[in-house]
């Protein structure tokens, strides 16, 4: 069967002869024909989830506090002797700059991250890089460069 849009091949599912369209161009007709509406529910979801992270900040002081602790004694443990204090606030310096001159929200990144399962870095600015806040929080703690491929946790379980 093929799309009567595109005229790729497209999957028939369950029911053959009832899509005429493949999903990725229903999809994009679905986007087109409702662009108000898909914006108006975005702005209201954000509009939501600014509310939501407002009231847990607000419940939750303290937690958000030993978290910080936390993370601070985390930095503090993998920062060493040798590392450029000056350079890295310049780094920190430099993303608060182009969040002021962009309006994107930027975050210095440990390109190694300081805790993972998988691997500890250092907090030296050799380590730190500027990212947007999205590229960021997609990347996590479970990745870095030079990473091998398919890797999990059972691989580092120790054999008794």
């Amino acid at each position: 069967m093929h799309c009567n849009i595109c005229g790729n091949q497209r999957n028939p599912g369950k029911r053959p002869g009832f899509y005429l369209i493949c999903r990725p161009c229903y999809n994009r007709k679905y986007r087109l024909e409702n662009a108000d509406k898909i914006k108006e529910y975005r702005l209201k979801t954000v509009a939501r989830k600014i509310e939501i992270d407002k009231l847990y900040r607000e419940n939750n002081k303290a937690k958000r506090r030993a978290n910080k602790a936390k993370r601070k004694a985390q930095k503090l443990r993998a920062t060493p002797k040798w590392a450029n204090q000056v350079k890295i606030s310049i780094i920190y310096e430099a993303a608060r700059k182009l969040e002021q001159a962009f309006g994107v929200q930027y975050q210095v990144d440990h390109i190694i991250p300081l805790v993972s399962p998988f691997v500890s870095g250092l907090h030296c600015e050799a380590n730190l890089r500027i990212v947007t806040r999205e590229v960021n929080c997609a990347k996590s703690n479970l990745y870095w460069p030079d990473m091998q491929e398919n890797l999990t946790l059972k691989d580092f379980e120790i054999a008794e």
